[in-house]
Parts: structure tokens; C-alpha cells; sequence
């Protein structure tokens, strides 16, 4: 090679196999049955095909553009045995995916029926969603399902109402909040059944200071807690939270940090990647080195945001794999972290920065870009954003944005 470039360069092999593709399910729809994955990450940031074996043959390759693969006629009991396995651009190739296991139905079973159907397939029961039409407490999704990998969760949606679904509460917020810049506390709600919902706030030395009260359908709700004028002063703060629904309640008691408006928080700073579009950016960061977490769906992209051990500051979201509502939520539970956008289309794109994204991006932005982006919104300081008061006492409903 003969080079008149004076400034340094090196030639890198890579040698580092990607892993192989996760999340494999099949689904069992009019045109046959469909296997579905999510890439498997690779140290060189991207990968060059998925491969797809029947038994032993070679069933097709398909590029990054393409997370599914069409099977064709397919029916309980049949013998084939499909596995997949991730190929990066410099040919190395990743071990093949767990067996997939034959899934029977667990539409109208009850959680624990579909529970005691799974276990003996080396499969387990995952999250658990409400929602669907059916007898409550019953299974009614994911619709389909008839493949998974072995010794995988299988999350499952289930019809509410009718007091035969235990209760369940589940409160997602900030884990620190600057009452100098913010009047309040965004709460993500999630319960089983419809309740009446009170959250109180103890001081840092356990006296009690405000109770709110508010009614709640089942699902997921994001409500707004005005702080109270004399909660001011920075330190712990315990919340304490029961959902009350019939003759049972339960309770869960989380702490929120409130801070001053110049405080430095002294927790390593991340930043979360929701969505196979986002996985790219790993080893673009030159200057800056800030660790990265990844989230495969919806509730681990609101645990991670939420982590009291963690500050994550900017969120990256996949809005084709999850939609704008999740841009909406994020940017109303934690408003203070930065949203980054990946969609495809530019109507998706306008969407997300009227739901809250800080920026957005299409699918197709080089990973240097990216982080180079990011790199600036770690390093710009937050700046205050006006709130909207709430209309009545604070002690009454909340309001539900959904």
C-alpha cells in the first residue's frame, strides 16, 4: 500500500462474532406461518443478513431491512425444527437460536391455566397487559402464537373487569424532581382493575405532609401531582401509594429525590436505547463515554428511565417498533430527560416532536451522527419548562391523559 496521508490510520479486522438474533417467535396467520426476530447486537455496530433454517436447510437470507420471514403452510405437530443465525458484515456468524417450541393456545385460559401449559415446554409466563375483549381475567393475546424459543417469557394480555383479575399496582416516576423548576410529580399508573387511588407524601424524617386522591379505570394512566407550597426543601422523600378496589387493596412505597435547581446529581449518567433502531450507536462515541442501556420493550424502557441507582439523561426510541405514544408518555413522566426520535417517515417525525422528542431522525442517520448528537445533549444543561397548573384543589382528581 503506498500512502502520502501524513496524518495516522490503521486497518482493523473484525474478528468478533455478532450474537444471534433474539425475541424469535412464530405466528400462525391466513398466508402460513411467519418467524419474527429481533437483530442480534455486533460489535461492529450493524450486521449483514439473518439466516433461517428448516431442519437443516437453508431457508433464505434477509438483510437489515427485514425482521420476519414467511414459512408457508404450517400446522400443530409439524416436526420441522427452525433456528436462526446472525451473519455481520466482516462474514462471521453468530451461534444458532435456542429450538423453537410449539406454543399451545392460552387465548381464554386464565394466567395461571396458561401458566401450568407452559412450564412443561421449558416456557415460563411473562408481563402481563390488560386489555382485549373477553371473559375478565381471561388471555386474550398475543393472538397467533404458535413458536418460541426455548426458556423464553411469553407476555400475555388479559380482559379486565369483573373482579376475577387480582389486583395489581404498579407506579412508574422520576427518580429526582427540582420543585424550583417543576410544581409536580408525573406518576405512571398501571392497575388490573378500576381502584381508588391514594398516594401520600412523608418528609425525610416520616412525617406526613399531602395526600392525593383520585380514581383510576384499569390499565395505564400518567396523572399530575401538584406539590404542596411547603415542599420545598431538598432531601428523600418517601411516597406512599394504595389502590383500592373492592374489599382488596394493595400498596407499594417508592422515594423521589428533590433537588435544587443547581444541584449536580452525583449517579452515573446513561443513556437508554428503546428499540432494535437504536442498538447502532454502540463504540461511536469518541470523546465522551457514556454508558449505554438497552430496553427490548415498553415496561423495561419505563424501569430503566426510572432507576433510582441510574440518571439517565437521553432516551433514544425506536417509533416504528413502539409508536409516538411512547414519545408522549416518556416525555411526561420524565420531562426533564431528552427524547431522541428514529422513524421513518417524515409524518412520524413531525408527530414525535409535538409529542415531546427533543429530536427526530430518520432510520437511515449514520451511527457517528447519532452520537455525536447525543454527545450534545449530554452536554447541554437542562433548561426549566413551563407547567400547566391543574384546575380545582389539588386534593382532587389528578387527570388522566389517557
Amino acid at each position: 500500500m503506498l500512502t502520502k496521508q501524513l496524518s495516522l490510520f490503521a486497518l482493523l479486522r473484525d474478528l468478533e462474532v455478532p450474537n444471534p438474533p433474539q425475541n424469535v417467535r412464530g405466528y400462525l396467520g391466513p398466508t402460513g406461518l411467519t418467524l419474527r426476530w429481533t437483530p442480534g447486537t455486533d460489535n461492529s455496530g450493524t450486521y449483514d443478513f439473518v439466516t433461517v433454517f428448516s431442519d437443516s436447510t437453508d431457508a433464505g437470507h434477509f438483510g437489515v431491512d427485514y425482521t420476519a420471514a414467511s414459512v408457508g403452510a404450517w400446522s400443530p405437530g409439524d416436526p420441522r425444527i427452525f433456528r436462526l443465525k446472525e451473519t455481520d458484515l466482516a462474514g462471521n456468524e453468530s451461534s444458532l437460536t435456542q429450538v423453537l417450541r410449539q406454543v399451545p393456545s392460552l387465548i381464554g385460559k386464565t394466567p395461571d391455566q396458561a401458566a401450568a401449559l407452559l412450564a412443561p415446554l421449558g416456557l415460563k409466563l411473562g408481563t402481563t397487559t390488560i386489555g382485549g375483549t373477553g371473559p375478565a381475567g381471561t388471555i386474550t393475546g398475543p393472538a397467533g402464537l404458535v413458536l418460541a424459543q426455548e426458556g423464553t417469557a411469553i407476555d400475555v394480555t388479559v380482559s379486565p373487569g369483573g373482579g376475577l383479575t387480582r389486583l395489581v399496582l404498579k407506579v412508574t416516576t422520576a427518580p429526582r424532581v427540582k420543585p424550583a423548576v417543576r410544581k409536580n410529580i408525573a406518576a405512571r399508573i398501571s392497575l388490573t382493575r378500576a381502584s381508588n387511588v391514594t398516594a401520600e407524601l412523608f418528609s425525610p424524617r416520616r412525617v406526613k405532609l399531602y395526600t392525593w386522591r383520585f380514581s383510576l379505570k384499569a390499565g395505564r394512566s400518567i396523572v399530575r401531582l401538584r406539590l404542596p407550597h411547603q415542599v420545598r426543601r431538598s432531601g428523600v422523600y418517601t411516597m406512599r401509594w394504595t389502590a383500592r378496589s373492592g374489599r382488596e387493596s394493595i400498596s407499594h412505597k417508592i422515594t423521589i429525590r428533590l433537588v435544587g435547581a443547581h444541584n449536580v446529581i452525583a449517579v452515573p449518567a446513561r443513556v437508554l436505547l428503546a428499540g432494535p433502531a437504536a442498538g447502532g450507536i454502540r463504540g461511536t462515541f469518541t470523546t465522551q463515554k457514556p454508558k449505554l442501556i438497552t430496553a427490548s420493550g415498553i415496561e423495561p424502557t419505563f424501569d430503566a428511565a426510572a432507576s433510582r441507582r441510574t440518571d439517565v439523561r437521553v432516551i433514544v426510541v425506536d417509533v416504528d417498533a413502539f409508536g409516538v405514544s411512547l414519545i408522549r408518555d416518556l416525555h411526561a413522566v420524565f420531562p426533564s430527560t431528552k427524547i431522541v426520535a428514529l422513524t421513518s417517515g417524515p409524518k412520524q417525525m413531525a408527530a414525535s416532536l409535538k409529542a415531546g422528542a427533543a429530536i427526530a431522525l430518520p432510520r437511515s442517520t449514520p451511527a457517528s451522527t447519532l452520537g455525536r448528537l447525543i454527545q450534545r445533549l449530554l452536554a447541554k444543561p437542562p433548561k426549566p419548562v413551563k407547567t400547566v397548573k391543574l384546575a380545582g384543589p389539588p386534593h382532587q382528581n389528578a387527570g388522566h391523559l389517557h
